[in-house]
């Protein structure tokens, strides 16, 4: 009996090992060839943790098949610093630079404002715009990336911020303004990328520009239902809602696909100055798109992000999903993640270098 158990273990943990390898293979494998293969990109830190769990299971009675999930880990070990660090700053007089007290440093926030209606839509949204001005005010960032900035209370946010001095905003769209950027600073020039929800302006400082692109890629669009057939999925059902939740995920992987590859990375490449791009991506570490970026990209996370650094917190499970990414040329000081249930997602904040 011993002996059959073990021999299932022992498949159960392949399995594992197998989940995790693939999760971690989209950045090689497009959407538009398989998107289920880039959908386990999602799993990849649950699928992490359930590895070192059979770890502890085998050390503990001292069974070599430890090495079963030790050594995959290890041949993926460069997936870890994308969803875990140590160590990073979080405010400027802990950064790690000796220049910057006299180099030019801009302090940017993206945040995903969900209309400031909180976690579960909740929250009225006159009350969750005055925290994020409350946020706004205790943090100054010079120059902020907002999405779903469509609340109602928007009127009395942009006369808060005006009076803040932010005195530069932009944004594509007509009317709702579902994704904007403020700023402290001037903008010098302003351009479209694709649609009103990813467009770029050039911003200066100290006589020093860098192009800002604010991107909102294509969202999911997870209602309950979603949430119920993902719940029975980990209950090992499957069901026709679980089909149609897939085909909305498919949809959306191959989306994000198109919008790298035809969108953004052309304007990117074509910029005549460093580049930083914030926003929400709607896409983990491990998912084809951030890979791609990650090509052409810094991570401030990478850079100076401590902890999990999950970034959507409403009613799907947790993922870092929002991004401040930059050129080579520029350089992260810190990376704060704002807790708060403005939205469900969290506001980061991050002093960039240039």
């Amino acid at each position: 009996m011993k002996k059959i158990v073990s021999i299932l273990f022992i498949i159960l943990n392949i399995v594992a090992v197998a989940l995790l390898l693939l999760s971690t293979i989209s950045g090689i494998v497009p959407p538009s060839k398989s998107a289920y293969i880039s959908l386990l990109s999602y799993g990849y830190f649950y699928f992490l943790l359930l590895n070192l769990l059979f770890i502890l299971v085998w050390l503990f009675f001292r069974r070599k098949e430890f090495l079963i999930s030790l050594i995959a880990i290890l041949l993926r070990y460069s997936f870890i610093p994308l969803h875990f660090q140590l160590g990073g700053a979080q405010d400027l007089a802990d950064a790690d630079s000796s220049d910057k007290d006299t180099a030019t440093v801009v302090r940017l926030m993206t945040f995903n404002t969900h209309g400031f209606h909180g976690v579960d839509d909740s929250l009225v949204a006159d009350s969750g715009a005055l925290h994020f001005v409350k946020i706004v005010r205790e943090n100054q960032p010079d120059v902020m990336c907002l999405q779903e900035f469509f609340s109602p209370a928007k009127v009395r946010v942009i006369d808060s911020l005006e009076r803040m001095g932010y005195n530069h905003h932009h944004n594509v769209g007509k009317g709702t303004m579902g994704s904007v950027i403020f700023s402290k600073l001037p903008f010098d020039y302003v351009g479209e990328a694709g649609s009103s929800t990813k467009f770029f302006v050039d911003v200066a400082k100290d006589s020093k520009t860098f192009r800002l692109f604010c991107v909102h890629l294509t969202s999911y669009q997870m209602v309950g239902s979603d949430a119920e057939a993902l719940e029975r999925l980990t209950h090992g059902t499957v069901d026709s809602a679980m089909e149609l939740t897939a085909k909305k995920l498919v949809h959306t992987q191959r989306m994000h696909e198109t919008e790298w590859n035809e969108m953004l990375l052309s304007k990117i490449k074509e910029s005549p100055y460093p580049v930083v791009v914030a926003g929400d991506f709607n896409d983990p570490p491990s998912s084809y798109l951030y890979q791609k970026t990650r090509k052409v990209l810094k991570d401030s996370f990478v850079e100076q992000g401590s902890g999990i650094g999950t970034t959507y917190h409403g009613p799907f499970p947790a993922f870092r999903i929002d991004y401040v990414l930059h050129s080579d040329t520029i350089k992260a000081l810190t990376y704060k993640r704002v807790k708060s249930d403005v939205s469900d997602h969290y506001p980061v904040i991050v002093d960039l270098m240039l």
